[in-house]
């Protein structure tokens, strides 16, 4: 598990920073100049204050119904939904994909008694997460995976110039099935879902369209920091952040400290509570020696957001963009500081965000 760094709330540190415009004289490597100070207590977000354990409460069955309405509601807390994927279908258009979320039990309101379970149907939809991938497209070719490239336990089979036309037909993975309340619950697209899957899922149309009633999204510092290459990736980046106008999206999260090193043995085949909290500290930087205030990269998304979410008809408001620390079953996994800081340092001044329309994509990729 890694360590908070030793950095002290409240002083000013000077961090390498390769992107951004070069101050006029200036020689040497880039440092910005990064004043820290604490955001106040780190607590769950206000959808996410767990009930207290000790309460009770008698004579339940004698209560109005639009009470007892009204603590079952109560009784289903927020939920961060983690989504996790597989499959590098850039590299190799036969490799299967599959979209999944970690082992999770349904609400529990689902399970008290037939009026809870009511009203667990009334807030809850069930959606189907992978279902993208898991209709059969007849403009492509699928390998069985037993006989697929990337199987190194694969029948050996010789076929000529990888001619795949007579293999036998696999179908997708399934979707799988999962309760949502969109209102209350965030997806989040953890440092498992790869970013090379993050267009397919947000830009799907018509019956493949999935999440169609996403609010909360949060979404892992790889995705905003992913090490491939920058022009191809931002230009899918900026497409599928766009493609969230067909939703009802209110807020985006970056998450910047979990961990992806702590999953395989302690959270990635159990159920565990997945918790977001306010950001534990706020910074400001600048990169000039006049001591000019940069933005940060909030800052700088929310404005991208504010000018392509204007519509004169609709009146549709932009999404709040906010950084979250995420805890695992209440465990800090990561630095925070260390992990905002790569996302500033990547997306940098977002100088090629602030002209981009979407007419401009087919140009970038």
């Amino acid at each position: 598990m890694a360590a908070q760094a030793l950095w002290q709330p409240g002083v000013i540190q000077y961090l390498s920073y390769p992107h951004g415009p070069i101050p006029p004289g200036h020689h040497g490597p880039l440092k910005a100049r990064v004043t820290w100070r604490p955001s106040g207590p780190n607590t769950p977000h206000p959808r996410q204050v767990p009930l207290q354990p000790d309460a009770k409460f008698y004579l339940f069955s004698e209560l109005p119904l639009e009470i007892r309405l009204k603590i079952w509601n109560f009784a289903s807390p927020p939920r961060v939904i983690e989504i996790r994927s597989w499959g590098n279908n850039i590299a190799n258009r036969f490799r299967p994909v599959k979209f999944s979320t970690p082992p999770q039990k349904p609400p529990i309101i689902f399970r008290i008694n037939h009026e809870s379970r009511e009203e667990a149907v009334r807030l809850y939809t069930v959606v189907e997460i992978g279902i993208s991938v898991s209709i059969l497209d007849p403009s492509r070719q699928y390998v069985d995976w037993k006989l697929h490239s990337m199987n190194s336990y694969r029948r050996r089979m010789h076929f000529f110039h990888h001619d795949v036309s007579n293999l036998p037909l696999a179908t997708p993975y399934p979707a799988q099935k999962t309760y949502i309340n969109f209102c209350r619950d965030t997806i989040y697209l953890g440092p498992e879902f790869q970013s090379y899957h993050l267009e397919s899922l947000l830009t799907a149309t018509g019956p493949k369209m999935e999440l169609s009633g996403l609010q909360y999204l949060a979404m892992d510092k790889k995705l905003w920091t992913a090490s491939v290459d920058a022009r191809w990736h931002m230009g899918h980046l900026r497409a599928a952040l766009y493609s969230l106008r067909s939703r009802p999206i209110k807020e985006i999260y970056i998450v910047t400290d979990d961990l992806k090193e702590a999953l395989p043995d302690k959270f990635y085949y159990r159920e565990h509570e997945i918790t977001l909290h306010d950001a534990p500290y706020e910074y400001e930087y600048d990169l000039s020696d006049k001591g000019e205030k940069e933005k940060t990269v909030v800052q700088n998304l929310e404005g991208w957001f504010e000018r392509l979410w204007k519509d004169k008809d609709t009146e549709k408001e932009a999404p709040k963009v906010e950084v979250k620390s995420v805890r695992r079953d209440g465990r800090s996994l990561s630095s925070f500081k260390d992990g905002i800081w790569e996302v500033q340092k990547v997306m940098g001044g977002m100088e090629s965000w602030k002209s981009w329309t979407p007419a401009d994509e087919a140009h970038t990729l």
